[in-house]
């Protein structure tokens, strides 16, 4: 499974408990459930082993479009479901839906998540040359800048070995 499904099914229970919900109570309700994403590194990386790798759970377990349902189904929620992907807007948009589903009715309640976990440094590279990373972000000693040669490396689809930085790391939210 996706880990973006396990963090954002971890999430949203997290959010219910901080709002006094208890999930068994909203079992057949119509609450709807938004996740914003954009990145399906884990289904890259499962592809590179070939069609060894791919079981009967592949499809759900990996298809970044599951990422809401999965919610759903684990709660036995009955309100819409949809993973939305727009980009960097995504979240921005999951919360748009939340509210205008909320606001004519067709759900009582909405849980609305954002994921992205950046896993594969060509992500990381891509942003970089695409020019959305922050050339000024604050760096600990564990996430140092980027260097050229690891740009390299990461851009050469045969490389293993992982570059340190962005690449590295996870950002989560969840409403």
């Amino acid at each position: 499974m996706d880990p973006q499904q396990r963090l954002v099914l971890e999430l949203a229970w997290e959010a219910l408990e901080n709002a006094g919900i208890v999930a068994a109570t909203l079992r057949g309700s119509r609450t709807a459930v938004f996740v914003g994403t954009l990145r399906d590194d884990y289904a890259a990386l499962l592809y590179q082993h070939g069609a060894r790798s791919v079981t009967q759970h592949t499809m759900t377990g990996v298809n970044r479009g599951v990422i809401a349902n999965r919610v759903s189904y684990h709660l036995g929620l009955r309100g819409p479901s949809l993973t939305v992907d727009s980009a960097q807007s995504s979240s921005l948009v999951a919360v748009h839906l939340a509210c205008e589903s909320l606001r004519t009715g067709e759900s009582d309640a909405a849980i609305v998540a954002g994921v992205n976990l950046n896993i594969l440094a060509e992500a990381a590279v891509a942003g970089e040359r695409f020019g959305g990373l922050s050339p000024t972000a604050p760096r600990t000693p564990s996430t140092p800048a980027p260097t050229a040669s690891c740009a390299a490396r990461a851009a050469a689809p045969s490389s293993s070995s992982r570059c340190p930085g962005p690449s590295r790391t996870a950002t989560t939210s969840s409403a």
